[in-house]
């Protein structure tokens, strides 16, 4: 089959370029997470998502169904982790193509960051559609390498921009913020014009703003004609709404969460962790990559467009969905945009590597490459801290559903009934274990919380698929009129056994008051 392909000069250079940081990246994507790969360990969503088609139109991702679906619509842990270490890879390897990167070191370094970076951990978490969201992020990828390179990139790129986008909309802050990062890269390492420069902003991001226009289009389109009305979760109903009064205290909160992204809203130095150090340290290093552009630029006025892009353009990119929509929940698995803070140390190391090495250019080398590598180790170590604390919410969970239902059968009448009420969410004191967690590992989202029973939709579901016990759940209207009576106001808390109350043919069980 080889002889088809050996002779084929562009395919050849592609392998040689690629096969390093694909292979890498699959081998630290291996080592870092199979342990989620080979266990299920479900959120307070993963509970009843067994098997799902992932319709989210009425969240704008009008498209998620089809790229969860490549590897159907159940719930394979296995299956989809190799799926999205196979699209980690080919993240990599379009950011190796974006910056034409060449030294092996670098590419190895870059795979060991993007597989690592805290939001695949986040993403990891949620299973059963992580494949589709990265998915998502390689079209990204694959959008500005093709306007970088092809001329005709602007016809294609826009659609790619659509359907990342229609999959996951924090793809967007993906896009911007490689655009910006390869901006900066283009003005302190390739030493090119304003000109020029401009020239390659307006050819990345012109298919970004189509991209996003149609989907606009498709939204307005979807929500007028196509019977799809955005839900008011989170605020996803109002997402885009901007009055100019807002504008300040947008900009506040944003970079009160990059703050608190980056540092956990700690801002005493001496309680921090390894996470926030490395932080710091990567700020450090920013700083004196400006300093280094300074003395690099030949023409001193080129600094400004640098500090624009440091101190405004990454803030606006990675974290443009706070901006423009704040009262979204801004979920860790929505971050990924993030890598291109830790990406630009590994882009001045390629840059270090292509000069004539002297003793200072060495140094700036070792402590780079000792940095990627205690930051890539401590996300490493972070990741499986997380796992394990997963593994036994898990366990609390599953132990939690087998001690509702041995309530509910003690009294046979209650087994009888058709549908069940839950009013709170179960109460567990907190453990050594969970309260090591919470003082010396960041906060994951997705990979938190003592137990998954959030609430009556979990615990439906909870009990239907891991112990066997079917009911049906109640409308709103339903469980606020049961709220109304005053027997049931007057219902202990659970485990008491005044926590459990038949109401014609509904059970209603309280864990705690709403």
């Amino acid at each position: 089959m080889m002889s088809y392909f050996a002779n084929n000069q562009m395919i050849t250079s592609m392998i040689k370029r690629w096969k390093l940081p694909f292979i890498s990246t699959m081998i630290f994507g291996f080592l870092v997470h199979t342990f989620v790969f080979t266990n299920r360990l479900p959120t307070w969503d993963g509970l009843r998502n067994f098997y799902s088609p992932e319709q989210m139109d009425t969240s704008g991702r009008f498209f998620l169904t089809y790229a969860h679906g490549i590897s159907s619509y159940f719930e394979l842990p296995w299956l989809n982790g190799v799926l999205s270490i196979v699209y980690l890879a080919m993240i990599v390897v379009l950011i190796i193509e974006l910056f034409d990167v060449k030294h092996p070191l670098t590419k190895v370094l870059i795979s060991a960051v993007v597989v690592t970076i805290p939001t695949v951990t986040a993403t990891f978490a949620y299973m059963y559609t992580a494949n589709g969201y990265l998915l998502a992020t390689v079209l990204t990828m694959l959008a500005l390498v093709i306007s970088k390179k092809y001329k005709l990139g602007v016809v294609f790129s826009p659609l790619l921009i659509l359907i990342a986008v229609g999959i996951y909309q924090a793809n967007l802050a993906v896009a911007l913020s490689f655009i910006v990062l390869y901006l900066t890269y283009l003005i302190v390492f390739r030493d090119q014009s304003l000109e020029l420069i401009f020239k390659q902003a307006v050819r990345m991001l012109l298919p970004v703003i189509i991209g996003m226009v149609l989907y606009l289009i498709y939204y307005k389109f979807k929500t007028t004609f196509g019977g799809v009305d955005i839900t008011s979760y989170k605020g996803l109903d109002e997402a885009g709404s901007l009055a100019l009064t807002d504008i300040p205290e947008r900009i506040k909160y944003m970079f009160e969460y990059m703050f608190t992204y980056f540092f956990s809203d700690e801002v005493n130095i001496f309680n921090w962790n390894l996470y926030e150090i490395m932080n710091f340290i990567l700020l450090l290093s920013l700083a004196w990559f400006a300093l280094f552009s300074f003395v690099k630029l030949a023409n001193k006025a080129y600094m400004i467009p640098v500090l624009v892009l440091l101190f405004i353009g990454y803030p606006f990119a990675m974290f443009v969905i706070i901006f423009t929509s704040p009262s979204v929940d801004y979920h860790t698995i929505m971050t990924f945009s993030t890598v291109v803070v830790y990406l630009i140390p590994l882009l001045f190391l390629e840059y270090l590597l292509s000069l004539k090495p002297n003793q200072l250019r060495k140094w700036m080398v070792y402590a780079t490459v000792l940095f990627t590598v205690i930051l890539t180790f401590n996300f490493a170590i972070i990741s499986n801290i997380a796992y394990m604390n997963m593994e036994y919410r898990t366990e609390k969970t599953i132990n939690l559903l087998n001690r509702i239902a041995t309530s509910i059968e003690e009294n046979p009448s209650y087994v009888d009934a058709d549908r069940l009420h839950v009013i709170g969410q179960p109460q567990l004191d907190s453990s050594v274990f969970e309260e090591k967690v919470e003082e010396n590992v960041i906060f994951i989202q997705g990979t938190t919380g003592r137990h998954a029973l959030k609430g009556e939709v979990q615990i439906v579901n909870g009990l239907q698929n891991y112990v066997g016990m079917e009911f049906k759940g109640l409308s709103y209207e339903e469980r606020d009129k049961i709220n109304e009576y005053q027997e049931v106001k007057d219902m202990k808390e659970w485990p008491h056994e005044d926590s459990l109350l038949l109401v014609d043919d509904t059970l209603v069980i309280k864990f705690s008051e709403e």
